[in-house]
């Protein structure tokens, strides 16, 4: 029954049966108990009361946390490297990570034990003895050695030393070239490399005939001597060149020395280094090479550089220099010399090379007044790149002279940066035309004036045999051989002429193999390719003929095809006499009149094509244009006509077509298109 209760039922007595019970105490006492049951918190099951008092202040500071939250915040987490590695809804997650197994690893005290031993020997065997070190002294005594006795040097005592020389090197290698022992840095493995490499291997010494062992590793005096900048120098003479290399040291009594073997052409700077308290700091060694002002280009100087200190040597150093070609500039011709009619201007080439050159070549017309580098001008400076000048075929540069009534010397100049300067001369003289009959030759090929040169006008030539002479004569034979091209034009002494004859006899009994004739020749004089077997294939005469000689084609054996061009008018007499191999003969369109048996001895030509609108005539010499000695052949060669034209051919009653009364006096006649 719950305390409430309680009461109650008292309350209901009291006011029930004993109602009347006069007792004013006991009520007093019921009115305080119901006051005190009033305040009191009635006890639930399953739950206590707390003994601690909660307030009030601690209840405010409860609600004040917000859901949810956290007592310990982790405001970053950073990587190795310092990146930062951000909390996702409270949450950082950690890069995967490899488990590192720390038995690997030496701990300082195993290291600082292996630095101590490195370097010591732990026995020394003589002639299969073992003997140990001092413990204090660290010496080995290993008595009287006998050395190496006969011609081999191989009776002697045998020395075999054994001693802990390559842990502590491992395990640098180790730490730096990235292996599993990686409990020091990167930087404190080399620094601890270059600690090692200053221990010495062994100690030995001689004293009173005995050979004592030093076993106790102390750090010796070291000299470092880096790589040369540059070991092949090279440079023009009275010119230096230099290369570099560093020199440190520690532990030292005593200076650096730097010394070269040819100290002629070479030198170093400094030459000697003084430590401070035995040290040398990094420090740049300059190495200068100096051929001299009178080296030959090509010339190689060796040299050895020796390192040292106290009496030992530390490192050599060794190193070439060669002596560099100078610039130069080269003019060709050395002279030059130009022509031109007076009042008119005439070109002559030079060209500029150069040869190890430092910058671009100026060149200046010096005591000049009519020479330009410029047609129409007065330039005379002119720059030539360096890198042309200096490819192979160098640069060819034209000079402009205008003729005047007095000739004029002057020279070019050339100069570059650290080149001497040369001079090519260069004169200019009025020229005067060659006369009609003088000979020249030009290209291998000689030629005769037929008409001079006047103002612009080209003067014409006729090309002659190699002796210029152009009489019809069976003795005037030539010389000329090969393929031959003849030029339209030909320029001499500034002057230009137009190719407009072969004379006579030009290549008569030559041995030419081939010939093209240019479209300005309108002449063919008698003889003018004659008595050959070596001429073969087709011959074709352009159209700019318009006059072929007598014989001008004789005793051609080799060739089997002839093609007249449009400009000839008239066969010469005998023209193509003797030409045995010939089996077809074109006609240009021109061609309306012939001289007597221009065709003799022709037998074996099966076709004659004539272009013509009408067919050729000579009444005379019809029946003798193609004959065997004096046979007519027509009856046996195919007369080809233009399609176009077959009507006239065929109604011609002239007697080279037809005879009188119609008959065809060839073996067929034939149009074409």
């Amino acid at each position: 029954m719950s305390t409430q209760e309680t009461v109650k039922q008292i309350r209901q007595g009291v006011n029930g049966p004993l109602r009347d019970v006069e007792d004013t105490t006991a009520r007093g006492r019921i009115d305080e108990l119901q006051s005190a049951v009033n305040g009191k918190v009635d006890a639930v099951n399953g739950k206590g009361l707390s003994t601690n008092d909660y307030t009030t202040t601690e209840k405010n500071k409860l609600a004040g946390i917000a859901a949810g939250a956290q007592a310990n915040v982790i405001n970053g987490i950073n990587k190795h490297d310092g990146t930062p590695l951000q909390p996702q809804n409270g949450i950082v997650t950690l890069p995967e990570q490899t488990e590192v197994d720390l038995s690997d690893y030496y701990d300082k005290d195993e290291v600082d034990g292996m630095v101590a031993n490195a370097g010591k020997v732990k026995s020394v065997t003589i002639n299969g003895t073992k003997k140990t070190p001092n413990e204090t002294t660290g010496d080995v005594d290993l008595g009287t050695i006998v050395g190496p006795q006969g011609p081999k040097g191989d009776q002697g005592d045998t020395l075999l030393v054994d001693g802990n020389f390559n842990p502590i090197t491992d395990i640098v290698n180790d730490m730096t070239t990235g292996g599993t022992n990686k409990a020091w840095s990167a930087e404190m493995g080399k620094e601890l490399a270059e600690e090692v490499s200053d221990i010495p291997v062994i100690d030995i010494r001689v004293v009173n005939n005995k050979l004592f062992i030093n076993t106790q590793g102390a750090l010796a005096p070291r000299v470092n001597v880096g790589a040369l900048s540059n070991d092949a120098l090279s440079c023009r003479a009275g010119q230096t060149a230099t290369a570099t290399f560093t020199v440190s040291g520690r532990r030292l009594t005593g200076d650096i020395g730097i010394a070269v073997s040819d100290n002629t052409h070479f030198s170093v700077s400094p030459n000697r280094i003084s430590p401070s308290g035995g040290m040398v700091g990094s420090t740049l060694v300059t190495v200068t090479y100096t051929p001299g002002s009178g080296a030959t280009a090509g010339t190689t100087h060796n040299c050895t550089i020796t390192i040292t200190s106290g009496d030992v040597t530390y490192g050599t150093l060794e190193l070439t220099g060669t002596v560099a070609a100078a610039p130069s500039i080269i003019l060709t011709p050395s002279t030059l010399s130009i022509s031109a009619m007076s009042g008119q201007q005439g070109t002559g080439t030079i060209n500029v090379k150069g040869n190890a050159l430092d910058g671009d070549i100026t060149l200046t017309l010096e005591n000049t007044s009519y020479m330009s580098f410029e047609a129409g001008s007065s330039v005379i400076t002119k720059t030539i790149a360096k890198a042309d000048a200096m490819t192979s075929q160098g640069v060819d540069v034209t000079i402009f002279y205008t003729g005047t009534a007095d000739d004029e010397n002057g020279s070019i100049k050339a100069s570059s940066t650290g080149a001497t300067s040369v001079s090519a001369s260069v004169s200019g003289q009025v020229a005067v035309p060659p006369s009609v009959g003088d000979t020249f030759t030009a290209g291998g090929l000689t030629y005769k004036v037929r008409t001079a040169p006047s103002g612009s006008s080209n003067g014409t030539v006729a090309l002659t045999n190699q002796s210029g002479n152009d009489e019809f004569s069976g003795s005037n034979t030539s010389t000329y051989t090969g393929g031959i091209v003849i030029p339209s034009t030909v320029t001499h002494d500034g002057f230009t002429f137009d190719v407009v004859e072969i004379a006579n006899c030009a290549f008569y009994k030559a041995s030419i193999t081939s010939i093209t004739i240019p479209n300005t020749v309108t002449t063919l004089g008698q003889f003018a390719i004659a008595e050959m077997t070596t001429l073969i294939g087709t011959l074709t005469i352009p159209n700019s003929v318009t006059s072929l000689a007598y014989g001008s084609l004789y005793d051609l054996k080799g060739i089997t095809s002839l093609v007249i061009g449009n400009g000839v008018t008239t066969l010469g007499q005998r023209m193509s006499m003797g030409c045995s191999a010939l089996t077809s003969i074109t006609l240009g369109t021109s061609v309306t009149g012939f001289a007597q048996e221009p065709f003799r001895d022709c037998t074996n030509v099966n076709t004659i094509t004539c272009l013509g609108s009408t067919p050729p005539n000579n009444s005379t010499f019809n029946p003798y244009f193609i004959t065997n000695g004096t046979t007519d052949i027509r009856n046996q060669v195919d007369l080809v006509v233009p399609a176009a034209y077959l009507s006239t051919y065929q109604s011609e009653r002239n007697g080279f077509v037809n005879d009188a009364q119609g008959n065809l006096l060839w073996k067929s006649l034939t149009g074409q298109n």
